[in-house]
């Protein structure tokens, strides 16, 4: 099977597309996971300092 330009470009394009969307939702789930371990800190945080006072 012989490729032409434009199937070239077009295969290059699908890679780059399959790739961003894997990228960004590597990110997203990793922020969410962040966001939740943030969250769960600041709340034991903010316990812990209203006993103290």
């Amino acid at each position: 099977m012989k490729m032409n330009h434009e199937a070239y470009v077009l295969a290059a394009y699908a890679v780059t597309a399959i790739v961003l969307l894997a990228t960004s939702a590597k990110v997203w789930i990793k922020g969410r996971s962040f966001r939740r371990r943030v969250s769960a800190l600041a709340s034991v945080r903010a316990k812990s300092i209203g006993r103290e006072s």
